[in-house]
């Protein structure tokens, strides 16, 4: 059986120039003044949101047949914690771990809490910001939290085989392993982007794994979206690339899901091997 498991990590919700200190940030920066400037007016390409690429997101799985995972900071003060309720009622909702929440329980707990507070329901899966893992303490911490699986670790990139499967973290907790992150391919453009993952996807396919695919809400670029065209022009073209990976899962997976449904699938963890 082969799964692509689909996984985005939301580590923003607002536009940057939301605020008073984030408008007068972008007026002192000779690169952002005339963004912000174009905000102030009232500028449909300056004032889109980068971060809020959510319905782009769900349309463009919903057109595979495929469902993902975000991963989201525990945010407490935002203005668009709306959006975060919207996003649960389509996909599935993680916490992406904040701060010392990898190696304090506390700090875990609490931000698990704020989470659920904010969407209106149990968080069951993590995924640390920054990979930040403390190995086993991060895994014994998020079992006693009430979390079933982590998505955290990023396997070595060289000098050890690649991990194609699932395994068991701790007793009770599943690790669903990274394969492909956005952010290691920034700088190489689209098209050798799609070459290098398309051969993890051969890679796990062969292997009848589960590769599982990181790509951030601000990596869907929008050429009309000021913000997009002054920060993330490196970025041009990875929305299509995103694409891409779906075509091939449609052709290709037995099925395109988020990190919950990999987890049901694999729910007799007796058959999950341990890694440690």
């Amino acid at each position: 059986m082969f799964l692509i498991c689909l996984t985005h990590d939301i580590e923003a919700l607002d536009h940057p120039f939301w605020s008073q200190r984030g408008i007068l940030r972008g007026l002192q920066n000779g690169r952002t003044r005339k963004i912000a400037l174009d905000y102030l007016r009232g500028n449909s390409a300056a004032t889109q949101n980068p971060f809020d690429t959510f319905d782009t997101i769900l349309e463009m799985e919903r057109n595979h047949g495929a469902t993902s995972t975000f991963f989201s900071l525990p945010f407490a003060s935002s203005r668009n914690l709306y959006r975060l309720k919207e996003l649960g009622d389509q996909a599935e909702i993680g916490l992406h771990g904040m701060g010392e929440s990898f190696r304090l329980l506390s700090a875990l707990k609490q931000q698990k809490a704020t989470l659920e507070s904010t969407i209106g329901r149990s968080v069951t899966g993590i995924r640390m910001h920054m990979l930040s893992l403390a190995i086993p303490r991060t895994f014994d911490f998020e079992k006693q939290a009430g979390l079933t699986y982590d998505a955290t670790y990023l396997p070595p990139r060289f000098g050890q085989k690649r991990i194609y499967h699932p395994f068991l973290a701790v007793d009770g907790l599943l690790e669903i392993p990274l394969s492909v992150t956005d952010s290691d391919y920034g700088e190489m453009g689209p098209e050798k982007t799609w070459e290098r993952i398309e051969a993890v996807l051969d890679e796990h396919r062969k292997n009848e794994g589960v590769c599982t695919i990181l790509w951030h809400p601000h990596s869907f670029y929008d050429e009309k979206c000021a913000f997009h065209r002054l920060q993330y022009k490196h970025l041009e073209g990875f929305k299509d690339v995103y694409e891409r990976i779906l075509q091939y899962g449609e052709n290709h997976a037995d099925e395109m899901c988020s990190c919950i449904r990999v987890a049901e699938k694999l729910k007799d963890t007796s058959t999950v091997e341990k890694y440690w």
